[in-house]
């Protein structure tokens, strides 16, 4: 028994002793726009590179910053970097059948308004769309459809069933065009929030 006890305690050590070791990184890169900067998402690209998604000098809560992309190759080197939209933030980013990407975000035109962003695989931006109404309504998170569509999900304050003002989940279909396709939202009289 006690040399189940001493083994069992020479595993625990060893573990412990490995679980704070660094990892390995095999790359990294800096990105610095003289503020503060915020990374919300990464994806890999086709080519086996990475694209990220974020905004850029964040002054103030919630955000007045500058919607950005960055493309990597698959060694981390930056093949470009592309600012956006203003007084925005990018949330999400999913590639097109069309092999561009759709990005997702909120932009503050005076009340904040679910932003949508189709860019080429160059990040030249295609188009642009925005969505909701008189109040806060903001889109966090994007999952493409195997048809092509695109659902976003987020929070809006101008549509539901809840409280007028207060905020309820929001599911809003796209196409790849950036055409509306339904709006659903979720929740009861209290706040829900994305």
């Amino acid at each position: 028994m006690r040399l189940s006890v001493i083994l069992f305690a020479i595993l625990i050590l060893t573990a412990a002793a490995f679980a704070h070791q660094p990892p390995d990184s095999m790359w990294s890169v800096w990105m610095d726009y003289g503020h503060i900067d915020e990374l919300m998402q990464v994806i890999q690209t086709s080519d086996c590179g990475y694209l990220a998604i974020g905004c850029s000098n964040v002054n103030t809560y919630p955000i007045y910053g500058t919607l950005f992309l960055m493309k990597t190759n698959n060694s981390g080197t930056v093949q470009w970097t592309k600012r956006y939209a203003k007084d925005a933030a990018g949330c999400a980013i999913s590639p097109t059948l069309d092999g561009g990407y759709l990005a997702v975000g909120y932009l503050n035109t005076n009340n904040y308004n679910a932003f949508v962003l189709k860019i080429n695989s160059s990040g030249d931006s295609l188009w642009s769309r925005q969505y909701g109404g008189a109040n806060l309504d903001l889109t966090v998170t994007m999952q493409a459809t195997p048809d092509g569509n695109f659902t976003l999900g987020g929070s809006t304050e101008s549509y539901g069933h809840g409280t007028p003002g207060a905020s309820d989940y929001w599911l809003l279909r796209i196409n790849s065009s950036g055409d509306s396709l339904w709006s659903k939202t979720y929740g009861g009289s209290g706040v829900e929030y994305c």
